[in-house]
């Protein structure tokens, strides 16, 4: 076409190419999640590139008070070709603009990692809690080897040291998840200030293993819980899974004692990738995609959950059988808690068979600010999770004597 080849011909025509892949170039590196940008973003803010920066202003300035006329007739009204001046001026922007963005974005990615390392107050306090904690631990050890080798031919005085022992590692547990949850607050406290964070626990135990003719209130948590697909009957319910997933109420707490909220046991169903089952129940998000994956997963918007949830049934096979009853009690059981983030943690024996999953949440959303703070805020918790989960095996060994 006439009118375009004349327009391409045209000196000011290039120059707004050259100004348009500025621009793009420039959003690519704030935007793109490639591993080499980050790495440059974070290398342009040295001093060489500071440097490069200092000369290209320097560039800039100079060509602009020395052959400012020159300029403006070589780049805003394009009457004369670039000459070697403009060529320099125009590189010198496109250069400033391409470091500015990466500077911008190398100082973010910095700030991250600094927000992601927890303060130096926190480490102390958690070397504090790991001293109790390990002595707690240890205790536990040794109450649950004295159970074992102790013979005592009377049953009852037996039943009473059990119970006793029982008694004390509930308590040393509870103690040692409250632990935790004023780590999660003093991790946040500088920039969040003093929240509201709690803590449950679930235990996970093979739905083949309970009787449910002699766990009513357990009968009734199943029947009223509105996260099993299939819910024809009591049978249906219980059929399509491997695993049920209880919280343990006794163990709830809050760094704000005043505060903590005494709810009614919760159970989800979990199957696990191994599963023969024709059929099972989708795993939520949270606890039961943390025992799936082995890894915390962190969840910073529990409101928006339920919709993410539906549209991942559809790679599972489940998409199908969603009634609009099974949708309406899950969103309606978010819109009714108070939760509005969490990080769930599995928990598994020395065996790596499953044991349980610890939850801490906020009704804060976004909680832990990303996701790799989230991270390392779990890299940083987990020798306490581990005394948890040491902790649950000692008191299942002596339950079992």
């Amino acid at each position: 076409m006439e009118w375009f080849e004349e327009l391409s011909n045209m000196d000011y025509f290039k120059h707004v190419c050259i100004f348009s892949l500025t621009v793009l170039l420039s959003i690519f590196l704030h935007m793109s999640s490639c591993k080499w940008v980050r790495v440059l973003a974070v290398s342009s803010t040295n001093s060489l590139s500071s440097l490069v920066l200092h000369l290209s202003g320097v560039a800039w300035a100079s060509s602009v008070s020395i052959y400012n006329n020159e300029l403006k007739e070589q780049i805003v009204t394009a009457s004369v070709p670039l000459s070697l001046v403009g060529i320099l001026f125009m590189l010198s922007n496109s250069v400033a603009v391409i470091l500015l963005t990466l500077r911008h974005r190398g100082n973010h990615i910095t700030l991250e990692s600094e927000r992601a390392l927890p303060p130096a107050s926190v480490i102390s306090f958690s070397a504090d809690i790991h001293k109790a904690n390990l002595a707690r631990v240890m205790k536990a050890t040794s109450a649950s080897k004295e159970m074992s080798i102790e013979s005592d031919k009377d049953v009852k005085s037996k039943n009473h040291k059990k119970q006793v022992a029982n008694s004390v590692i509930s308590e040393m547990i509870k103690e040692t998840i409250s632990s935790m949850v004023e780590l999660a607050n003093n991790w946040n406290q500088s920039r969040l200030g003093e929240l509201k964070y709690s803590a449950n626990l679930f235990s996970v135990i093979k739905k083949d293993d309970l009787d449910f003719t002699k766990e009513e209130e357990l009968r009734e948590a199943v029947e009223s819980s509105p996260f099993f697909l299939y819910v024809d009957s009591f049978e249906s319910r219980t059929a399509h899974c491997d695993y049920l997933i209880i919280s343990q109420q006794e163990y709830s707490t809050c760094n704000k004692k005043k505060l903590l909220k005494n709810g009614q046991m919760m159970v989800l169903p979990f199957s696990d990738s191994s599963t023969n089952l024709p059929k099972f129940h989708p795993n939520f998000e949270g606890a039961p995609q943390s025992l799936l994956t082995g890894q915390a997963r962190y969840i910073s918007d529990t409101k928006v959950l339920s919709e993410a949830f539906f549209k991942g049934t559809e790679s599972t096979g489940h998409a199908e059988f969603l009634t609009k009853n099974y949708k309406a009690k899950i969103e309606q059981y978010y819109l009714k808690d108070d939760t509005l983030s969490l990080l769930s943690i599995p928990l598994f024996d020395s065996n790596n068979n499953y044991l349980a999953v610890l939850n801490i949440y906020s009704e804060q959303k976004n909680m832990l600010y990303s996701e790799d703070r989230a991270k390392a805020f779990y890299d940083f918790i987990r020798p306490h999770t581990q005394f948890v989960a040491t902790l649950i095996e000692e008191q299942i060994k002596v339950a079992s004597l």
